[in-house]
């Protein structure tokens, strides 16, 4: 039975739309802009998130959706440091059983070569069919990457953009992570008592910038890993593979920036059947 974690964009289809508007805001520059890398002076950065967002957690039988499809939030940059946190908002669906609100989080640290990612994401509405489904979902990783062309292409640019690549460049990304699963449904006997799992391993992927006049640029991004998993309620091991492509555009200016990303995050659980 193969079961799966994904953003998606239908239904019945792996497809998904990941969709975050930043304006992220920075002082003036001193850097010549001949300069391939380009710091801002400033050391705070300060943004506007919005997102829409389709989740599934199931299998073949059991596609429960998330209810909490639209999301809002603030980001913040300090230094080499980027932080994100989004909830649903309210006013755009149907509150289910969930009694706490759905919420996105992450941390990233960025250094030259090297960034260190910690993303949370928490759901407690969902939807099975034309009805409410009581499910509690909490999945979140710990990542470390190591971007080979630091010199010439910067993740910080297109993301956080608290940077500027002036040039068009691209990188090889290889590194490892930590993904942790947990669930609790009412409406599953089997998870009446809170599931865990625990996977890790080697990822590796290749990032694209494409920089084109006025500092509009264009991001292409992917990203897998093949990993092993631990279920830490039932001792046993299962495989868990994961994709992670995204597409990016914005734009840079000395003053403001705005961007709009498309991810989508798959992550399987292969020999571990979820649902009983």
């Amino acid at each position: 039975m193969n079961e799966y974690f994904a953003f998606k964009h239908k239904q019945f289809c792996f497809l998904i739309l990941f969709f975050t508007v930043v304006f992220s805001l920075s002082g003036e520059t001193n850097t010549a802009e001949t300069n391939i890398i380009e710091k801002f002076d400033t050391k705070f950065s300060l943004g506007i998130n919005s997102s829409f967002n389709f989740v599934v957690f199931g299998n073949q039988d059991n596609i429960p959706t998330s209810n909490a499809p639209a999301f809002l939030g603030l980001s913040f940059g300090y230094k080499d440091y980027s932080a994100s946190f989004s909830f649903a908002f309210p006013y755009t669906y149907d509150k289910t059983p969930g009694k706490r609100d759905t919420f996105d989080a992450g941390l990233t640290f960025y250094q030259d070569h090297w960034s260190e990612e910690i993303k949370v994401k928490f759901y407690d509405d969902w939807r099975f069919g034309d009805g409410p489904y009581d499910m509690q979902l909490i999945t979140g990783y710990l990542q470390g990457l190591y971007i080979f062309n630091s010199e010439n292409f910067s993740l910080r640019a297109v993301y956080p953009m608290n940077r500027i690549q002036r040039i068009s460049s691209g990188s090889l990304i290889a590194g490892g992570n930590i993904r942790v699963s947990t669930m609790k449904s009412n409406d599953i006997a089997v998870y009446k008592e809170r599931w865990w799992g625990v996977s890790f391993g080697p990822c590796a992927g290749y990032s694209y910038t494409f920089v084109m006049k006025n500092l509009v640029f264009l991001n292409f991004y992917l990203l897998g890993g093949a990993s092993l998993g631990v279920d830490c309620t039932e001792p046993g091991v299962f495989f868990s593979p994961f994709i992670m492509p995204k597409i990016a555009v914005g734009k840079h200016s000395k003053t403001w920036s705005v961007n709009f990303i498309m991810e989508f995050d798959y992550l399987s659980f292969i020999g571990k059947n979820i649902f009983n």
